[in-house]
């Protein structure tokens, strides 16, 4: 069943990244839509609903001023792409402020 669905998975990928790259052109690749699929599998308690769906209806940047003090993600996407390979939660988290930190 699990070898079925990963088959599954893996196709819709494929479809959406031909899809979205047809109609809005380069920046969608299969490996694009599986990184922005584990980050918010990784971070999806970070990520609030509300405010993101606001800035979708709004397209504003403005919208970001919901964020608390801190906003939930600190580090680039580069950052965070290398910080998603790390399995340990709380060495991930140490990483993440440590780069945050350093810049």
């Amino acid at each position: 069943m699990g070898e079925k669905r990963a088959k599954y998975g893996s196709k819709v990928i494929k479809t959406l990244s031909e899809k979205l790259q047809k109609e809005f052109g380069k920046g969608f690749s299969e490996d694009t839509l599986k990184n922005a699929r584990k980050f918010y599998l990784t971070y999806k308690e970070r990520i609030s609903e509300t405010v993101f769906s606001l800035f979708a209806v709004e397209k504003s940047e403005t919208v970001f001023s919901f964020f608390e003090k801190e906003p939930p993600f600190i580090v680039s996407w580069s950052h965070y792409l290398q910080l998603m390979r790390i399995e340990n939660e709380t060495e991930c988290s140490f990483y993440e402020i440590e780069t945050a930190k350093t810049g």
